[in-house]
């Protein structure tokens, strides 16, 4: 039975410092989780959908940078529905989930007509633009949204790396959690599968210490005798009377 209890306690311990040593690799140090995504050229919008684009909670941050430098990029985010509307005779790709620690699902809609200017449409919650790159961060509100990634005046996009990242200082404290956890649990099988006699001498020579370190308290025969010192003040006193 205690050979059962001390595996299962050291799988478990072992499970959670693997997890903790993970979670610090795909966490860093900021509590940020991100994934990336390779878009060819040729499309007219990168369509983010809102399971990720409307995370509650995390900062939200959408990237984009283009292999031309001078290439005006749009992103923005609005309302499913409306981003539906508007993209929806283009040449686009859309974004749907994650694929694994660090790669995008995505699926291709085709279509053949363009874009028009994006700063002149009236559905954007937040935007930004940028010549070769622009970085749109955000904390969602209640409500599904999305994000779009296009040229702003609409034009067909050249290649594109696209970066989503969500952010939540809190998450780092995960990882050390369970990194506490998982070593504590080790501490503890390694200290009860240690021999009975092992346990026994190491605590008496903690006794020992702990004795040796106690301050010493003189007893009755070390201190001095209290008639000893009254009779050589009488004799003292008959001396100087004589």
């Amino acid at each position: 039975m205690k050979r059962a209890i001390t595996g299962v306690a050291t799988l478990v311990g072992l499970v959670l410092v693997i997890c903790s040593v993970m979670g610090f690799v795909l966490l860093g140090s900021h509590g940020t989780w991100h994934s990336e995504l390779q878009v060819p050229a040729g499309r007219s919008a990168i369509v983010i959908e809102p399971a990720l684009a409307s995370v509650i909670g995390p900062t939200v941050s959408v990237q984009a940078r283009t292999s031309s430098p001078g290439a005006p990029i749009f992103i923005g985010r609005a309302r499913p529905d409306d981003t539906a509307a508007l993209v929806d005779t283009t040449n686009r790709l859309v974004v749907t989930g994650l694929d694994g620690a660090r790669r995008l699902t995505t699926r291709s809609a085709s279509g053949s007509e363009g874009l028009p200017p994006l700063d002149q449409v009236d559905v954007w919650h937040s935007r930004v633009q940028g010549d070769g790159a622009a970085t749109l961060v955000y904390r969602a509100a209640p409500g599904a949204e999305s994000a779009v990634i296009a040229r702003a005046d609409g034009a067909p996009m050249p290649a594109v790396s696209v970066r989503l990242a969500w952010s939540d200082r809190t998450w780092f404290w995960v990882p050390v959690l369970m990194l506490v956890l998982g070593l504590g649990l080790l501490y503890l099988v390694r200290r009860w599968n240690r021999p009975p006699a092992v346990r026994a001498a190491g605590l008496s020579s903690v006794r020992r210490r702990a004795r040796s370190m106690r301050p010493h308290r003189g007893g009755a025969a070390d201190r001095p005798s209290r008639s000893g010192h009254v009779g050589r003040r009488r004799a003292a006193s008959r001396a100087r009377r004589g």
